[in-house]
């Protein structure tokens, strides 16, 4: 719904911004909005399926929900994690003041030999 993807869009291009170093930044772009490209899609689906399951209204627990009604508690639902996830969320800032490879928390070191000696 507009209202939601009107906060939540910038906050998550914020936190792409944040999250990313200057070197990598546009493919973590290219990935943010491939991703949303996909929830747009899938979004439209299930709102679909909603609308197909439940043409009239059903009645849960005296209330009279409307299939628009249904689709947000499905969406919410979806959502739900997000708010679980962000708990977890470490309150850093990638610095782009030196190049990528020298922030690298571990270099990969590809081991010599076959697979038979491992």
């Amino acid at each position: 719904f507009p209202v939601g993807a009107a906060f939540g869009v910038p906050v998550l291009a914020l936190g792409v911004r944040r999250y990313t170093h200057e070197d990598n930044r546009g493919f973590a772009f290219s990935f943010f909005y491939a991703a949303l490209c996909l929830a747009c899609l899938l979004g439209s689906i299930v709102i679909n399926r909603v609308r197909a399951y439940f043409p009239e209204p059903i009645l849960v627990l005296g209330y009279q929900l409307s299939w628009i009604r249904i689709v947000l508690l499905v969406c919410t639902a979806f959502t739900a994690y997000t708010v679980v996830a962000a708990c977890f969320l470490r309150d850093i800032q990638v610095l782009s003041d030196k190049p990528l490879k020298e922030r690298a928390y571990c270099v990969y070191k590809p081991r010599s030999g076959t697979m038979k000696e491992a």
